[in-house]
């Protein structure tokens, strides 16, 4: 899990700094596309003000999504972090996770209940961090009025486990068959939902 959250840190830093350039550049050629929009019908300064508004948003989003993954972190773990895994997460936003980690926390029903509550929170907050990156895409979208398919946002973010997993399942499947010589029910069933390929 450390490593997947190590992992997101890098994707959310880049969109930061990428959102960052943006802005410098959308900030220096805008007269340039303000004064387009008086000749042609693209640009302007409606063009302009939304996309330099969709790049400005992404910074307070980011900002309470890393806290709310961190929030939820912090309740896996009741006891301090280790000094380097503060120092990396402090990084960017200076949260105290002390602080969060002395909140009471609850236990949501029909899971798997105290004894593995650290695990859920361990899982909220891996998936708010997988869900940041994608959050440039949709607040540009909503802002600028494109569409975009919101759905596709954690599936994304765990395609390639899920592309791992269905591999290993085919490869399985396929060396039971060549070792007993028929082919499974099993096998022909997933290859036709297309679970695995044929």
């Amino acid at each position: 899990m450390f490593i997947v959250l190590i992992f997101a840190w890098f994707k959310i830093m880049w969109l930061l700094l990428k959102s960052y350039a943006t802005i410098l550049i959308q900030i220096a050629l805008g007269p340039i596309q303000i004064l387009l929009g008086t000749i042609t019908p693209f640009g302007g300064f409606g063009a302009w003000l939304k996309g330099l508004a969709g790049n400005l948003a992404i910074y307070p989003v980011v900002g309470f999504m890393y806290v709310l993954a961190f929030f939820f972190l912090a309740q896996a773990f009741p006891i301090t972090f280790p000094p380097p895994v503060l120092l990396f997460f402090k990084f960017p936003f200076g949260i105290n996770l002390e602080t969060l980690a002395n909140q009471s926390t609850w236990s949501p029903p029909l899971t798997a209940g105290g004894d593995f509550l650290g695990l859920l929170w361990i899982g909220a907050s891996v998936a708010i961090m997988s869900l940041i990156p994608k959050t440039a895409e949709i607040i540009q979208s909503t802002i600028s009025g494109k569409p975009f398919a919101f759905g596709t946002a954690i599936g994304e973010a765990i395609s390639p486990i899920t592309t791992a997993a269905s591999g290993a399942i085919a490869a399985k499947i396929t060396r039971i068959e060549n070792i007993s010589g028929d082919t499974s029910s099993l096998g022909s069933f997933l290859r036709t939902t297309g679970i695995i390929r044929k």
